[in-house]
């Protein structure tokens, strides 16, 4: 497995994995399982500035994408991250490995708090932001919210 930065010639490989996507899988994603891939949508997850948005693909050796995770700066100033792996590449930590390095390069490139929402359903999600530390702050309406402050000072 290598990760790499998503590039905006990645676009075909984002529609093609939403297209091929179970209903649960949009669900637990986007929270809502008949979410539909518009033009500006693919857009906005495939056109990045590496500073307040950004994106990191996991591929194997063959270059076959495994998983993804991104975050994005929110208008209070936090940074969201989301994350999303293959079925058949699930509890062999991807999930892990590429969203502990969007992380690592949000808090590289300045940003003091992550967080996240899941779906209280997502058991996996849910585990894995305890993994790496999130605190959970909220519940409400079956989704969970974690957050993660970071000390940024030298």
């Amino acid at each position: 497995m290598w990760l790499r930065p998503l590039r905006p010639e990645d676009r075909t490989m984002i529609q093609q994995a939403h297209d091929g996507a179970d209903p649960t899988d949009l669900e637990n994603r986007f929270f809502n399982a008949s979410f539909s891939m518009t033009e500006e949508r693919l857009d906005y997850l495939t056109v990045l500035d590496f500073v307040e948005r950004l994106a990191i693909v996991c591929e194997t050796a063959d270059g076959y994408p495994i998983g993804l995770a991104r975050y994005g700066l929110r208008d209070d100033g936090n940074v969201e991250i989301a994350v999303v792996v293959q079925p058949e590449w699930r509890s062999r930590g991807v999930a892990s490995l590429v969203l502990q390095d969007v992380v690592d390069a949000a808090v590289d490139n300045g940003h003091t708090t992550v967080v996240g929402e899941c779906l209280a359903t997502n058991l996996g999600a849910c585990a894995l932001m305890a993994r790496l530390g999130f605190t959970q702050t909220a519940a409400s309406d079956g989704v969970v919210a974690f957050s993660k402050t970071f000390d940024t000072e030298c």
